[in-house]
């Protein structure tokens, strides 16, 4: 089990990843063929893992919204998986409310 808060997002078709805030890349970097982007905003920090394709660089400027790669396939089980982590400062901090599916899903009822 995970030690920290974290959003795991699957599909059984192929998806893109795209940015949930502005922000600089701080970081793209590859650990066995799967890549991780890291972007800043303000004092918030946004991992968005398991990449097979990334479209961004150290240093871009992101919108909310832009693309920022292609989702890697698990290859046991034909799932696509993306992997996010917020965190705050140094802390990490639940993701879910950054999501507007979220917020529209939980503000029903």
């Amino acid at each position: 089990m995970c030690g920290f808060p974290r959003l795991r997002i699957f599909s059984d078709s192929a998806m893109n990843a795209y940015s949930i805030a502005s922000g600089i890349v701080t970081s793209v970097f590859d650990v066995d063929s799967v890549w991780a982007v890291f972007v800043r905003n303000g004092h918030h920090f946004m991992a968005y893992s398991n990449l097979n394709t990334v479209f961004v660089n150290r240093d871009d400027t992101l919108r909310a919204g832009q693309l920022i790669g292609q989702v890697k396939a698990k290859g046991y089980d034909n799932l696509y998986e993306l992997e996010f982590v917020l965190m705050y400062d140094k802390r990490f901090i639940d993701p879910y409310p950054w999501f507007s599916i979220y917020k529209k899903s939980s503000s029903k009822d």
